[in-house]
């Protein structure tokens, strides 16, 4: 694309942001876009750690995702650890490693918020604009299994969208909400120690790769985008506690949307203090506030801005929760009943959290989490299996977040590809249900009987395009 491709407006507002590097600017439009992608350090690690669940992100050996996905790792991104650039025109979006949660594909600029946001260990989390999910799996990664992060998102199918990525790259201490962020503020205060913002925004950073979205570009869309962007901030403070840190990002280039939305945002909230930081090949906040661009980064563009809110934070005490949730007609369920039941089923480790059922499914609650009463859920934490009176079927989610150990069938890279399709294979083990594995990498649960293994792959995960071996 060339600088006239552009519309007028547009163009003036980079030439007056950026005066004589404008060129520039528009000069890296004429190059490809950049992709890239996030190892899941949690993902074939079994070996490596102790526990019996996959160690998860923040500072784990990326040394066995990375050998696996070697073929499709350029560059390293410098901000984020186990980041890299997509080389050429490789596809790893179509491979068997992707579909199995090896990584997450993400432009490298978007990685910057979750980087910016700091999130260590034990934090209560909040990604409150989180569809499809590159952010919320980076937030939950550096969670190391520690802590909890609230991942929503208010539109229905994107919020399924977003639980489907979490479980397929085997988080389980995450919980997925469909609400709008006034109706979270309403209901849990100051509940959360770190907040992200990704706001809704006219995407000026992603004309590069979608000549789409300049023709839908228009004047009139940072100014819409501006007041949205002012309420879910007004939100975020309501559920951010005294003392938590606060990151507020966009994929695009106005002042409107990025400098004017924070300055406007902590004028209604003075104890909002915007807070330096730095990212390794990026550089140093002014005011809070980084911008990525184009021309000077390997990346499409973003903005990031990091905010605390001062005061000291109380512990509020929580109520106690129910553990049982009525299925249908009839008695409440019992949820610890149903965990043993599971648990005869299957080998199945300790795993924090409270169990609770949402009709016949059986979900571990991660701890810490605020009263779900109320709210919108699209995945309560864990989910562990399905109960009926005369069965308990264990959950693909569940099978996500386990380590393959001794008792895992591994097959080869053929019969993979016919579980994700749904197929069934000859596999030599003893009858009843089963934990699949490929590589290390936990496929899904199968049903054995007789030599024959039913996958239990969910069929809305099933790859609509053809997967092949030489597209691991």
């Amino acid at each position: 694309m060339r600088a006239q491709d552009f519309p007028i407006e547009f163009r003036r507002e980079i030439e007056a942001l950026l005066g004589g590097e404008a060129d520039e600017f528009f000069a890296a439009y004429g190059r490809p876009h950049c992709r890239g992608l996030r190892l899941n350090a949690r993902a074939g690690l079994s070996g490596a750690t102790a526990s019996p669940m996959l160690a998860l992100g923040g500072g784990a050996d990326f040394g066995a995702a990375h050998e696996l996905a070697s073929g499709f790792i350029g560059d390293e991104v410098e901000w984020q650890s186990g980041a890299y650039r997509i080389d050429g025109d490789l596809m790893p979006g179509s491979s068997l490693m992707h579909l199995l949660g090896l990584y997450y594909m993400q432009e490298p600029s978007a990685m910057s918020a979750g980087a910016a946001l700091d999130v260590k260990p034990g934090m209560r989390v909040l990604d409150l604009c989180a569809a499809p999910g590159g952010k919320s799996s980076q937030l939950a990664a550096a969670l190391c299994g520690r802590g909890l992060l609230v991942s929503n998102e208010p539109i229905p199918s994107r919020a399924q969208m977003l639980a489907s990525n979490i479980e397929r790259q085997g988080f389980s201490n995450v919980v997925v909400t469909n609400e709008y962020p006034d109706r979270l503020a309403a209901r849990w205060g100051e509940t959360f120690d770190a907040v992200l913002v990704d706001a809704p925004c006219s995407g000026e950073g992603m004309f590069r790769r979608d000549a789409e979205a300049v023709r839908q570009w228009s004047p009139d869309a940072p100014r819409m985008c501006h007041e949205r962007q002012a309420g879910i901030l007004d939100s975020a403070y309501e559920l951010l506690r005294p003392g938590g840190a606060m990151v507020y990002s966009t994929c695009t280039f106005n002042r409107l949307e990025n400098e004017q939305s924070v300055a406007e945002f902590m004028r209604r909230h003075p104890d909002m203090i915007a807070e330096d930081f730095a990212l390794a090949g990026i550089g140093e906040s002014q005011g809070g506030m980084l911008r990525i661009w184009p021309h000077r980064v390997n990346g499409e563009g973003h903005f990031v801005c990091r905010m605390r809110k001062q005061g000291e934070y109380t512990e509020k005490p929580t109520g106690k929760r129910d553990k049982r949730r009525r299925a249908g007609k009839g008695a409440p369920v019992d949820a610890e009943g149903v965990l043993k039941r599971l648990k005869s089923t299957i080998d199945l480790p300790d795993i924090p959290g409270t169990p609770v059922m949402y009709g016949q499914r059986l979900y571990m609650l991660p701890e810490g989490c605020p009263e779900l009463d109320g709210v919108k859920v699209a995945r309560a934490g864990l989910e562990m299996c399905e109960a009926g009176r005369s069965h308990v079927e264990p959950a693909y989610a569940l099978g996500r977040a386990l380590a393959p150990d001794k008792g895992a069938v591994e097959v080869n890279t053929a019969d993979a590809i016919r579980l994700v399709r749904g197929e069934s294979i000859e596999v030599d083990t003893k009858d009843g249900w089963a934990l699949i594995s490929w590589q290390g990498l936990p496929v899904c649960f199968g049903k054995a009987h007789g030599g024959v293994i039913k996958s239990h792959f969910p069929k809305g995960l099933k790859p609509l395009g053809i997967l092949t071996e030489e597209a691991r």
